[in-house]
């Protein structure tokens, strides 16, 4: 029989302190006090089974990185005055994840003057038809991160911003970013059912030039869509990576031609 959660998020400070038990003097436990344990489990009380409600800190700090619910306010047990509630919805669309870079306090970029204005100038460059690839070098902790990010805030606030792709490696799981994209684009919902979402890819690829056999089973199965059942490819497993990449390639291509594209690839090695 399965279970279904409901969980309350409240942050910063969290205070433990330890308590015998009354039961065995000898026996002891952690009890978690203060006011942050309090407001998460009053949130958690606003959680409907299966969903994340936040609190004020928990939102500040998520910024736009996901789709938020705002809630009414609420009477909650052990505090003065009502207090906001969100839910999460979800992850935000990449364009709103980009442009939440902007949102909350940064640390400031220092030093880096001439390397931003380098970037900055092969975008130009790429954004005048004249593709460009750079390579950033370095140790760690001396800023690669932040100058690339500080990139993106100045694209991201400029009027035409165009497509910008973050590849991190943030799982295990290859292609996850591009992954993340394809349900993006083709507008996939964690509701919907497979054959939903194989209809949604269908319209994704219908216009593309790498259109064809392997157009539907290739991102179906990159997506672990397994029902309804699709016909297998004749393919060994080295000549379906090499069709998976030409997709996501052709649809990296596909954006290029409607906006510039910044792709960004951290860790390549």
């Amino acid at each position: 029989m399965g279970r279904r959660c409901a969980r309350g998020s409240a942050l910063p400070r969290v205070s433990s302190s330890w308590a015998r038990s009354s039961a065995k003097a000898s026996r002891k436990s952690v009890a978690i006090v203060g006011e942050i344990p309090n407001l998460a489990a009053r949130l958690q009380a606003l959680a409907a089974p299966g969903t994340i409600v936040i609190g004020e800190a928990t939102q500040r700090l998520l910024g736009g990185l996901f789709d938020l619910e705002a809630l009414a306010l609420h009477e909650l047990k052990g505090f003065a005055r009502p207090l906001p509630a969100w839910r999460i919805c979800g992850e935000a669309s990449i364009e709103r994840r980009f442009a939440a870079i902007r949102t909350g306090d940064k640390l400031p970029l220092f030093g880096r003057a001439h390397e931003l204005g380098l970037l900055l100038d092969r975008w130009r460059l790429a954004r005048s038809g004249d593709s460009q690839i750079v390579t950033v070098i370095g140790e760690a902790r001396i800023g690669k991160s932040r100058a690339i990010a500080a990139l993106q805030e100045v694209i991201a606030s400029a009027p035409k911003t165009g497509f910008i792709c973050n590849v991190r490696r943030i799982t295990m799981k290859a292609l996850h970013p591009l992954i993340r994209h394809l349900i993006r684009a083709a507008r996939i919902a964690p509701a919907d059912p497979p054959g939903a979402r194989i209809e949604k890819l269908r319209a994704l690829v219908a216009d593309r030039a790498a259109s064809g056999p392997a157009a539907i089973p290739l991102p179906a199965e990159l997506l672990s869509i397994a029902d309804p059942p699709l016909h297998p490819l004749p393919l060994s497993p080295a000549q379906r990576k090499t069709a998976t990449i030409a997709l996501l390639v052709d649809e990296i291509v596909r954006l290029a031609e409607a906006d510039p594209v910044l792709l960004v690839v951290e860790d390549a090695h």
